[in-house]
């Protein structure tokens, strides 16, 4: 499984996964001593293997300023909805 954070103008989040399989994103932030979510869900992985969040996040209107870093986190689930693998990739926001 593949993740990648595109398009900072219109924040979205995509990546490669086994063919029909679930995807659980979160994207987090930190900013100083705050931590937190700012998004999160679910999608399913095409008949390619692509996955892609269907709603863009506009990270600039959630936080007072900007944080110091954002985290794309996606979790691979199985049929029973257990992590079976786990990948991040850590942003900056222009």
């Amino acid at each position: 499984m593949e993740t990648e954070r595109q398009g900072l103008s219109g924040n979205w989040a995509a990546g490669t996964a086994p063919p029909g399989s679930t995807i659980r994103w979160t994207i987090g932030y930190q900013e100083f001593i705050l931590a937190g979510e700012i998004a999160s869900g679910t999608v399913t992985a095409d008949d390619a293997g692509n996955w892609q969040v269907a709603d863009q996040v506009d990270l600039r209107l959630l936080l007072i300023g900007m944080a110091d870093r954002y985290t794309l986190t996606a979790e691979l689930l199985d049929a029973g909805g257990a992590v079976r693998e786990t990948r991040s990739v850590e942003f900056r926001a222009r």
